[in-house]
């Protein structure tokens, strides 16, 4: 799980500079709508390759916000299964698109459509 940290080390580098850079310019980069993934794959015997939950994953991303340098703001790691909302879709990593259904299916039940 060494990659992980690895991983999680750079997106902080590339996440903090961007931040710090979007503050800047008198931006703000809204750190309780930021949440990263841990990609892992293991293969079986049979070659056949499995997403790994990231429960398995011993790895953190913290950034500090604004002016604020002292205090880290400890970015949260998704599972490969939760979906998030980019574009105005839904979608995860996985491929479910099980999050965009529900999703859509609720928008039908209130416009009393279903």
């Amino acid at each position: 799980m060494e990659d992980a940290k690895t991983l999680a080390l750079q997106i902080t580098r590339v996440s903090q500079r961007a931040e710090r850079s979007l503050y800047a310019s008198g931006c703000a980069l809204e750190l309780t709508k930021c949440a990263w993934f841990a990609l892992t794959w293991q293969w079986d015997p049979k070659g056949k390759v499995h997403l790994l939950p990231t429960a398995r994953t011993q790895a953190e991303a913290k950034l500090t916000s604004g002016g604020n340098l002292t205090e880290m703001i400890k970015i949260p790691i998704l599972e490969p299964s939760e979906a998030t909302r980019t574009f105005g879709c839904y979608s995860a990593p996985n491929g479910s698109s099980e999050a965009q259904v529900k999703i859509l299916f609720k928008r039908q039940r209130m416009s009393g459509r279903l």
